[in-house]
């Protein structure tokens, strides 16, 4: 599935910020209209699927290939299902936080009377 994007949602998406190594430099948005356009075709011609992410939520993204790929929990011909209100999760992802809390790993626990 190719997710595709347009250059002025990938900008916003992207915040153009110079912590992003392939976007530093003299005209980050120069170099991400070019990364684009390289990598648009290669995506184009290897996905069986390509949604287009434009003005969409992350639901409304994992709705649309949910979709395509058959899964019964959207129809991509109804545009009710891909036109909502983000929901706490798609709010987090605009502002870079995590979805769910990082698992902390320890020792295995021990069950039993010597525990």
């Amino acid at each position: 599935v190719h997710l595709s994007v347009g250059l002025a949602d990938g900008i916003r998406r992207t915040g153009m910020s110079g912590a992003r190594p392939l976007l530093a430099g003299v005209n980050p948005r120069a170099t991400f209209k070019a990364l684009l356009d390289a990598r648009r075709p290669l995506y184009s011609e290897v996905a069986t699927f390509e949604i287009d992410t434009n003005r969409r939520s992350a639901n409304q993204v994992v709705r649309a290939v949910l979709a395509v790929i058959g899964e019964p929990s959207a129809d991509p011909a109804d545009p009710a299902d891909l036109l909502d209100e983000p929901t706490p999760h798609d709010e987090a992802a605009m502002r870079d936080e995590p979805l769910l809390p990082s698992p902390t790993f320890g020792p295995p626990q021990r069950e039993g009377p010597d525990s």
